[in-house]
This record gives structure tokens, sequence and C-alpha cells, in this order.
């Protein structure tokens, strides 16, 4: 049987210190959990409750004071029910633990293989520790965010390794939870349309589907038809600061003058075909699913968190994996301000959730720090991908980029150690 404390001490100091702050997040929250309100600083109520609708046969997204409206598609509240079989307490520790394995498993999939190139044992462990701070919200209170970038991380890492089909599926998924992640799998599909589109458009509509099985059709018709009343209606873009979606229009609202509705809109959709346009361009000058591929995952997470249709703080863990993965592949580069543009867009990130661990952050928001933060990724991770494209163009079709030559001492260690 494998020692834990062996493996824990074989690991590259950056990896032990991602190991050692997830560890602190995971016991933090669970003490929080076991010993606080049963409802306090948590959204799973809310799931529960639309279960237990569900499970009725009633209107789950009726109100349900002082619950929050529930906003999931039908099928979550079905995937829920579980959960409903055990104490409200044990049930918001069992989704805790389930999201969190979801995201770190799909994280570490996605940067064995999902990267345009392999990552030092050192690289892969500051991922994983950069990531910790935007977790943070998510885990606290239990939103499907985990979930949505554990999927969205194992379909680009499918995707990005040839396997279509299985990309779809998880692709598929994580729109299943939440309809706009789809921006996501469409752009992935952009970079891999042949092998990618018609698992994700099978795989949509199986999960579509799947509520129907679960309970009498014309009850689902109708939570869907109640579903797509709700989207229409819930636009938050004037709410006052702490609850207004933190997004580019907020962003507009707060430094500058907001756009009216219809140009917003053009602006949003214009930015999605210039980055599929991107993708394209990238597929076909790389002809590598190792380049293409992740250059459409960086543009989708930040097409639905900076432009989404109604990102909240806790969004933001979505953007958390390009973020991390953003500024470590630009560390040590020749291009300081692809690098400059990361670091500051990772600490714009994270700066309002340090705040929010100190009363009285409303006004801190005000400062659309977040959305501020994604743009400057976005930059860097342009800036990234069109290089690395023209970079395998360059070398030859089809063929990874080779990692560059500042490995990192660990690395360096480990390769000579198995030439010895």
């Amino acid at each position: 049987m494998p020692n834990p404390f062996r493996m824990f001490a074989r690991l590259h100091p950056v990896q032990r210190l991602a190991v050692v702050l997830w560890a602190m997040l995971l016991l933090g929250v669970a003490g929080r959990v076991l010993f606080a309100p049963v409802r306090s600083h948590t959204v799973v109520p809310i799931y529960l409750t639309a279960a237990e609708r569900w499970v009725q046969g009633e209107a789950i997204y009726a109100p349900a004071p002082p619950l929050d409206i529930y906003r999931n598609p039908p099928g979550v509240a079905a995937a829920f029910v579980p959960l409903t079989w055990m104490p409200e307490r044990l049930a918001g520790l069992a989704w805790r633990g389930l999201s969190v394995g979801f995201f770190l498993y799909g994280l570490g999939v996605w940067v064995r293989r999902g990267l345009p190139r392999p990552l030092t044992p050192g690289e892969s462990g500051a991922v994983f520790a950069l990531a910790v701070l935007p977790a943070i919200p998510s885990v606290n209170n239990g939103q499907t965010n985990l979930a949505i970038i554990g999927a969205l991380l194992l379909g680009a890492a499918a995707a990005a390794s040839a396997r279509g089909f299985v990309g779809g599926l998880w692709l598929a998924l994580a729109a299943a939870v939440k309809v706009y992640p789809l921006a996501v799998g469409l752009l992935v599909a952009a970079a891999r349309p042949r092998r990618l589109l018609p698992g994700l458009l099978v795989w949509g509509a199986v999960f579509a589907a799947v509520p129907f099985v679960l309970q009498d059709r014309a009850y689902v018709a109708a939570e869907y038809d109640h579903f797509r009343a709700y989207l229409g209606t819930d636009d938050r873009s004037f709410a006052e600061v702490g609850r207004a979606p933190q997004d580019l229009f907020f962003v507009l609202r707060m430094w500058a003058s907001p756009p009216p509705p219809g140009v917003y809109l053009a602006i949003t959709l214009a930015a999605a075909a210039g980055m599929a346009g991107l993708v394209v361009l990238a597929a076909y000058r790389s002809r590598d699913p190792r380049v293409s591929v992740p250059l459409a995952f960086h543009l989708g997470c930040v097409w639905i968190t900076v432009l989404g249709p109604a990102t909240e703080p806790h969004t933001y863990i979505i953007l958390a994996p390009t973020a991390a993965a953003v500024l470590v592949l630009a560390r040590g580069g020749a291009h300081h301000l692809r690098f400059g543009l990361a670091a500051v867009g990772y600490v714009f990130l994270v700066a309002p959730i340090l705040r929010d661990t100190f009363p009285n952050g409303k006004t801190f928001h005000g400062l659309a720090l977040q959305p501020i933060g994604g743009l400057l990724v976005l930059a860097a991770a342009v800036w990234g991908g069109v290089r690395d494209a023209l970079a395998v163009r360059a070398v030859s079709p089809g063929r990874p980029i080779a990692p560059p030559a500042h490995n990192d001492p660990g690395s360096a260690r480990e390769s000579t150690g198995r030439a010895a």
C-alpha cells in the first residue's frame, strides 16, 4: 500500500505547497459548515429545495423565501435528489467534497493533456496553488461553479488529446449545469469541428432529454418553459453594487458610461465572433490541437465571465485555471509584458476575494477589478496563443511546442537523476 507521507515528500516543493493550501481550504470550510448555522453562507439549501420540489412535482422556480431563486436547468434539481436523503449539513459537506474533488481531478488531467506544452513539476504545482484563492468563495458557499469548470477542463483536455466524442460529453455536461458554458464548448468545437461538434450536439441532446425520463413529461416541459422565461427576466445590470454582475458592462458603468442594451449585446457578440475567428485561424496555422484547443478554452472562459450573462464574484473560479496557466506559461519568457499582464490580471481577480475576508467590502467591488483582471488575462492569453500558433507552424505542423529552456531546478534534478 502506498505511503502517503512518502508520496508527499517526493513532490516538488511547490506541489507540496499546493497540497497544503488545498488541505487548509477544505478543512477550514468543513469546520465552518460543521459548526456554523446550517444555512449560513451557503446556496446548497437552494439546490436541495429545488430537488425536493422536483420529487413532488412542484414548481422549482417559484420563490422559496428566505432562500434565493433557483437558477439552474431542471436536470440539476433532479441530480441533487440523492443529497436530500441525508441531513442538510451532511449534504452540504458531501456536495462540497464531490465538487472540489471533481475540479481537482479535471485540473490535473488538463495540466497533463490540455496545455500547449508539458509543465514541469514546479509549474504544475504553481497552477494548483494559484487556483486556491479564486476557489474560496465557491467552496465556501457550495455553488456549482466548481463542477462546471471541472467538466470544462476535462472536455478541453479530451479535445486536445483528439478524443472528440468524450470531449463533447464533458463540455455538454458543463452546459447542462448552467447553459452559458456552452460558449466554451462552441469555441473548442471551432478548433476541431469534425471531431468535437457531433459529440457536443449528441450529448447536449441526451442531457436535455434525461429529465423527461425521470419525471412526468408535461411537468418537465412546463419547468423548461419556466426556466426559459426566468432567463429572459433575470437582468441585474443596474442593480446595486454587490448584486450587479461583475462584467464588462459593470466596468463601463463604474468607469465610463454604460452603453444601451442593444449596443452592449453587439459588443459581446462581436467579441464572440472575433474569438471564434482567432481560434479557427490558430487551428489552421498550427494544425495542432494542443495549441488551438487551449486558446479556445482560455477565450471561452474569459467570454463567459467578463462578457457572460450574470457573472458574480464567485463565478471567477471558472477563469482561475486560465489565469494560473497563462501566468505560469509566461514566466521566464522573453516577453516580460505578457507576464506582467498575466500577473496583474491574476492579482485583480483575487483582490476582491481577499478583501471580502474583512467587513464592508461592497465599495471595493465597485472598482470592478475582477472583469478588468479578466481583460488583462485575455490579452496575455491571446498573446501566448498567437505566438504558439506561429511557432508550431514554423517548426512542423502537428508537432507540440517543446518546453522552454527555463525549466525549474526540481525538474532539472529529476531529469539528471533519470539520465544517471
